[in-house]
């Protein structure tokens, strides 16, 4: 029974996003964490919470380059690069699943810290909540 190519590659795909996995919670957890700090710590100057979102934004676009190197170090440095080489399934779709893991851990970071900052813009100005909420009715 044949394996479509497709499959291979969501194969490899699942493969490293279950290495990947670590770092898109440490991200999201670090998003929330310090946000909440500042947050807690500082409710009458809102301006502070942009500092920890910035940097949980900069650690977002910096983590998949790093993981980029972890990915192919790990390979190298176990020998597992001649057993993904000899897998049935061609170099390009094994280099794709690997940038495909990584953009998907760029996007996971970025959404976990665009859901933290729109949630804190939401406690800090409880006017915005029925306009984000009900549109239509505002005419927006």
């Amino acid at each position: 029974m044949q394996v479509s190519a497709g499959r291979k590659f969501f194969a490899l795909y699942r493969k490293e996003m279950r290495d990947i996995l670590p770092e898109i919670i440490v991200v999201a957890a670090i998003a929330i964490v310090l946000t909440a700090v500042v947050y807690i710590n500082n409710p009458q100057m809102p301006q502070l919470v942009m500092l920890p979102l910035l940097m949980a934004m900069g650690l977002t676009v910096f983590l998949p380059f790093v993981s980029s190197f972890k990915l192919l170090w790990r390979e190298w440095n176990n020998n597992t690069i001649y057993l993904v080489m000899s897998l049935p399934v061609k170099g390009g779709a094994v280099l794709g699943s690997k940038l495909l893991a990584l953009l998907s851990q760029y996007l996971a970071g970025s959404l976990a810290v665009v859901i933290t900052g729109l949630t804190i813009l939401l406690l800090q100005a409880p006017e915005l909540q029925p306009a984000l909420t009900y549109p239509k009715e505002y005419g927006i």
